[in-house]
């Protein structure tokens, strides 16, 4: 085996083992950026030029309202299974403490 193919086959696995590194750190930032433990664990808010829901740990900017809490101003950020999601506020009276649902908001 000449010298350029040696070059050639480490830099060939060199440039995979960089590639697979890279995806493997996305997936993990993928999977810790909705982690949650308690409803308050997440926020909604903008990065960049996106609206998002996330972890607290990420910095997000104010904005997005209709997407955060909804048109109606019914969506709320809950964990669920232990990710962030965006649900109703309620569904049925009794998802409301002391009040009714209407139109998916507890009124109080």
């Amino acid at each position: 085996m000449n010298e350029k193919m040696k070059f050639g086959i480490i830099g060939i696995i060199f440039l995979t083992l960089l590639i697979l590194s890279g995806c493997t750190q996305y997936s993990q930032i993928s999977e810790i950026k909705n982690y949650c433990e308690v409803d308050s664990d997440c926020v909604c808010g903008k990065l960049g030029d996106n609206c998002i829901f996330a972890n607290k740990e990420f910095t997000l900017e104010k904005g997005c309202e209709d997407f955060c809490k909804g048109p109606e101003k019914n969506i709320i950020m809950a964990c669920v299974n232990d990710v962030c999601i965006q649900e109703f506020e309620c569904i049925f009276d009794s998802d409301c403490d002391d009040g009714f649902c209407k139109k998916n908001k507890c009124i109080y």
